[in-house]
């Protein structure tokens, strides 16, 4: 039986990430979180960010800092770029053995600007 769930739990793993590869960066429209800018404020800088695998990069590291080394659990990562106001958002997802689990809990979040400047930092209940 217990043999049984941990094959059972890492071909789960395994489909949750090649669902995940491959995936292009989103669009997302920075006035739609201006509720997070006001909110949930940051006055820490990154450093330029030049792609959505360094926005990713980035976005772990702000989110171990604030939120400790559980923040890997949270991927499949959702990077998504907004153009005109020159801006990234990375999200994370709920770890898949919350959804197993039928937990609660919620994912972390982060907008900055190309130039690294982080506009919010804030974690979904």
């Amino acid at each position: 039986m217990k043999k049984m769930f941990c094959i059972c739990f890492m071909l789960l793993l395994l489909m949750s990430f090649l669902s995940a590869c491959g995936k292009e960066t989103g669009q997302f429209t920075l006035s739609t979180y201006e509720r997070y800018l006001v909110e949930f404020p940051s006055d820490k800088s990154v450093g330029t960010i030049k792609s959505p695998r360094d926005a990713k990069q980035k976005a772990l590291s702000v989110w171990f800092e604030i939120f400790g080394k559980e923040s890997i659990l949270e991927w499949p990562y959702k990077i998504s770029y907004d153009p005109d106001n020159k801006a990234w958002l990375v999200t994370g997802s709920l770890p898949l053995l919350y959804n197993i689990l039928g937990a609660f809990g919620g994912a972390a979040n982060i907008i900055f600007q190309e130039d690294g400047k982080v506009l919010a930092v804030w974690h979904d209940a």
